[in-house]
């Protein structure tokens, strides 16, 4: 009897070293990150647009003007992926310093298509605190630093995520004073605010032991904490008890807003 728990055991943690370890070995010697990411304007009719998601842009456009979010620019950056490139549209609400990014995830060769789009609102603090509200479930590839607050809904309409948004810097940061980065640290400067952005996740994992940044080559990198931490949040089963999670602190604030509860 003994043999057969501990062949099972055995086969057990084959069967766990074929599904996790390629994740492992890829994230901690592969998936890098650029120190200095290559943005370059993207305009919502650009030729690589097909014409509905172009439709769809100007779409949240109008849906953001009508929130007060003025456009800024719209921009594009490769992703670490191969053949991913990133769209990002960013508008900015000034009275209310508050910025909004739309995310088209573009992907080329054969399995050329379209991800669903990401809508996120930010809110920077003085203190360099953040609260950000977006509407993918899905579980993201960096975890929140000490000072960020992070929380995803299944939402596609922007005046009810900004709601959302709204009601949770009420109860985290209600008497914080408000920054506005692209203004007052950026003066203006799109390019380099959005550089900033890009990178600002993985300067957080740096204080965490997830990241390292490689001068050399100019690129941030996983560490072997990092790269477990993916598996964690990526695959079965850990996957689906991160999902539980978030969904459970964006459910408390979906009741509190169908109950009208601000």
């Amino acid at each position: 009897m003994e043999s057969v728990w501990f062949w099972m055991g055995v086969t057990l943690a084959a069967l766990a070293a074929v599904y996790y370890l390629p994740m492992l070995l890829y994230a901690r010697f592969k998936l890098t990150y650029p120190i200095y990411p290559r943005v370059e304007r993207f305009p919502v009719d650009h030729p690589k647009l097909t014409d509905d998601w172009q439709e769809y842009l100007r779409e949240v456009i109008a849906h953001f003007e009508r929130l007060d979010f003025k456009l800024i620019e719209s921009m594009a950056h490769e992703h670490v992926m191969p053949d991913w490139t990133m769209v990002v549209v960013l508008f900015a609400n000034r009275p209310q310093r508050e910025i909004a990014t739309a995310t088209i995830t573009l992907l080329r060769g054969p399995l050329a298509r379209s991800l669903m789009p990401h809508l996120e609102f930010t809110t920077r603090y003085r203190d360099d605190s953040e609260v950000r509200t977006s509407n993918p479930t899905r579980s993201g590839a960096f975890t929140d630093a000490p000072n960020q607050r992070t929380i995803s809904f299944n939402i596609h309409r922007p005046a009810e995520l900004l709601a959302l948004h709204r009601m949770i810097c009420e109860d985290l940061q209600r008497d914080a004073a408000r920054a506005m980065p692209l203004d007052e640290r950026f003066q203006g400067d799109v390019l380099r605010f959005l550089t900033e952005w890009l990178s600002r996740d993985c300067e957080a994992e740096l204080s965490t032991g997830r990241m390292a940044r490689d001068e050399h080559k100019g690129v941030y990198r996983y560490t072997w904490k990092g790269a477990f931490g993916l598996i964690f949040r990526f695959m079965f089963p850990f996957r689906w008890l991160t999902r539980m999670k978030q969904r459970r602190a964006a459910r408390q604030y979906e009741n509190r807003s169908e109950r009208g509860d601000y």
